[in-house]
């Protein structure tokens, strides 16, 4: 109170939490002074005192227990004294101490923060629509006033537009955030590991916190496959010229410029907003995976009861089993959406060009692959069973005892041949496949479909 009177109060504090009335309320300052100088004023009458009976007033604490509230009631005595001094001053000095410390504060607060590129553009994009308003109220044809008032409705999808540009970079900065704690508990996961005998407590609640974000990841995967966040669909845009049927000799430079500049913008925003969408659904679909296989790398960690409990058939486990579908569901969605993306990125031009070419390449590598293999398949069995005739000829005019082992290799061979000629097109096939895609998860399952199945066959051929 003594700072504010003397223009020194910390600019942190706001006067008005220093006063039960509200400041701004001359009646309510004077009523809380007239009762303040009622109960500061010295009381010059001792109190009445009847006898064998107290008065009210010698129901007060005694003595001892005021000494043990004294330095409390001094202090709130001291408070309502700087207050009543507050109270006393004529209502300019009021004003003039409170306009002061609001300027002390306003010249002690931080800077705002420099407007972003977007933001000076929805801020220019508004002022000039108002300038385009006040046109259209001057107007002096119709002509003129309809194409300010056009003007104004495009300067007002600019705005949108520069505002929707800030979201998407809000969006940009949101998914670079957690991508950042994704790698943290990656980082977590990893340093435990590396203690090689870490606190089972420790490791259990890693656990239980890399499965609440990861969840948590799961959702946003899910959201963002269901219904993209910045949709290239909600990009504002111009829509139709309305002054399509204006006469041609009005001059309409000033309306066809914004419009050309919203339409370029609308174009950019939809390019931009695409490859966002496109860039979270690739980062979350990776983290996802790369979250699950460090949870799966924390169970050796963990407590005896912890791990029992997620690979058990209690709560906890089928808890643990139904994230499991979910995980494995929002992989194959994810997968299904790269697919998409791939054919629908075949439209484009540069995109469309270089897939095409890819394709183009891989397609001929196969056919080539499947010319050899039906030449083969063709010619396979006459030439094995003309070899093995030639081999057991030589053995006859060697005198041989036994039939040679080259004899029995070829036997082997056009035994089992028919699956294996189908392993090996089946290899060279993946083979020829373009880099990048070997590691995809629909490649993996051919691959691992393919050669469990021709595997198994050539086993049972070789063992028969």
């Amino acid at each position: 109170m003594r700072a504010l009177l003397g223009g020194t109060l910390d600019v942190s504090i706001e006067p008005e939490d220093l006063f039960d009335v509200a400041l701004d309320d001359e009646t309510a300052i004077r009523v809380e002074a007239a009762r303040l100088a009622a109960i500061l004023r010295p009381r010059t009458q001792p109190p009445e005192r009847r006898r064998g009976k107290s008065s009210p007033a010698s129901a007060a604490p005694d003595g001892g227990e005021l000494r043990d509230y004294s330095a409390l009631l001094a202090a709130r005595l001291d408070l309502d004294r700087a207050r009543f001094a507050f109270y006393q001053l004529p209502e300019e000095r009021r004003a003039v101490l409170l306009a002061n410390h609001a300027s002390r504060q306003r010249a002690a607060a931080p800077a705002p923060p420099a407007l972003t590129d977007a933001e000076r553009r929805a801020q220019q994009a508004e002022n000039d629509r108002q300038l385009a308003l006040e046109a259209a109220t001057h107007a002096r044809t119709e002509a003129e006033r309809l194409i300010a008032e056009e003007r104004a409705k495009l300067l007002a999808i600019s705005k949108a537009q520069a505002d929707f540009d800030t979201s998407l970079e809000e969006q940009r900065t949101n998914l670079k955030a957690h991508s950042e704690k994704s790698l943290t508990f990656e980082r977590r996961v990893g340093d435990m590991r590396d203690q090689g005998a870490p606190s089972a407590a420790s490791a259990d609640e890693l656990y239980v916190e890399l499965r609440a974000w990861l969840r948590s990841s799961r959702d946003e995967l899910a959201n963002a496959l269901s219904a993209p966040s910045v949709g290239a669909k909600a990009v504002p845009t111009p829509g139709d010229d309305a002054l399509a049927n204006l006469p041609s000799d009005v001059d309409r430079s000033a309306y066809d410029r914004t419009r050309q500049s919203t339409i370029d913008g609308a174009t950019r925003l939809s390019r931009e907003a695409t490859a966002f969408n496109d860039q979270r659904i690739e980062q979350l679909g990776e983290e996802i995976r790369g979250l699950n296989q460090e949870r799966l790398a924390l169970l050796p960690l963990l407590s005896p009861a912890k791990r029992t409990a997620i690979t058990g058939f209690g709560f906890a486990g089928l808890d643990q089993a139904a994230a499991e579908l979910r995980q494995v569901t929002l992989v194959l969605r994810f997968h299904l959406h790269e697919a998409r993306d791939w054919i629908a990125t075949m439209g484009m031009p540069d995109a469309g060009r270089r897939k095409s070419v890819a394709i183009g390449a891989t397609t001929a590598e196969w056919l080539f692959a499947t010319f050899v293999f039906v030449w083969w398949r063709r010619r396979a069995a006459s030439t094995l069973v003309a070899w093995r005739g030639r081999v057991e000829q030589r053995d006859r005019r060697e005198r041989a005892v036994e039939p040679s082992p080259l004899y029995k290799a070829l036997g082997f061979l056009l035994r089992v041949r028919t699956t294996l000629e189908w392993m090996v097109f089946g290899w060279a096939l993946l083979a020829c496949l373009p880099a990048g895609t070997t590691s995809l998860l629909e490649v993996d399952l051919v691959r691992t479909i393919f050669f469990w199945t021709f595997g198994a066959a050539l086993a049972i051929a070789t063992i028969d």
